[in-house]
């Protein structure tokens, strides 16, 4: 589904076509528009607009919220999407190289005009790996969010000099490969008004496709994410 209008009165999730403030044309994945509804724009790890992110904005709509989560993968290609098995990693990687975070910035914020546009004034950006650093970086640049929460953002800690203008929830994993304990460390040490959350747990622990899924640390960490949209933000889903 290419046509934003066609999304009025949907029944069930969609793609609609955004434009980014430099010309770039990608798709969002939908779900039903909610009057009045907070909005969530999820961004994806390195693997693209996946089952799992797919899976994951259908959960947020249940909810009650309005969901939506950029392809940021389509600077490179349109559709490119990726599972979790090594060689789906490696190519993951490869595609990522190619973008430039300034870039998928410009695709972060297409996807918060969408929201904004339909009328959901309150629009949070969560996000996962690199989609966690890409939240971090909203927090700090993109003036139309309330909020920001970093599932393992992967390089958080090499951008402290990004201050948040808006309330931001982190959470890592002790055992994470991918984010050094000391990292983590500093960030809390740069901003200890912040929440940030430890897990016994690695890197991609909420992701339930991923092996390194680890179902007490998610349950958790949503649990919290949930409290902090209602209670620190005031987002209540409709």
């Amino acid at each position: 589904m290419n046509d934003l209008k066609a999304l009025v009165g949907a029944k069930q999730a969609a793609w609609a076509t955004v434009t980014a403030a430099d010309g770039h044309k990608l798709q969002c994945y939908a779900t039903p528009d909610r009057p009045q509804a907070p909005a969530i724009v999820v961004l994806q790890e390195i693997f693209g607009v996946n089952q799992y992110v797919r899976d994951l904005c259908d959960q947020l709509g249940r909810q009650g919220y309005f969901a939506v989560a950029p392809a940021l993968f389509d600077r490179v290609q349109p559709g490119l999407e990726f599972g979790y098995e090594p060689k789906d990693v490696a190519a993951a990687r490869e595609v990522r190289q190619k973008i430039d975070d300034a870039a998928a910035l410009l695709d972060v914020a297409a996807a918060v005009h969408l929201a904004r546009s339909w009328g959901h004034d309150q629009v949070v950006v969560i996000g996962f790996c690199w989609g966690g650093t890409l939240a971090w970086k909203s927090a700090a640049l993109n003036p139309d969010i309330r909020g920001a929460i970093a599932f393992y953002g992967t390089h958080i800690a090499d951008h402290l000099d990004l201050a948040p203008k808006v309330p931001v929830m982190m959470h890592f994993g002790r055992s994470d490969a991918n984010i050094p304990l000391e990292g983590v460390r500093r960030i809390a040490a740069a901003y200890p008004d912040l929440p940030l959350h430890l897990y016994d747990a690695g890197h991609g622990f909420a992701c339930e496709a991923r092996a390194a899924h680890e179902p007490v640390s998610a349950q958790l960490a949503w649990q919290r994410s949930r409290a902090f949209l209602e209670t620190t933000l005031g987002l209540k889903p409709s």
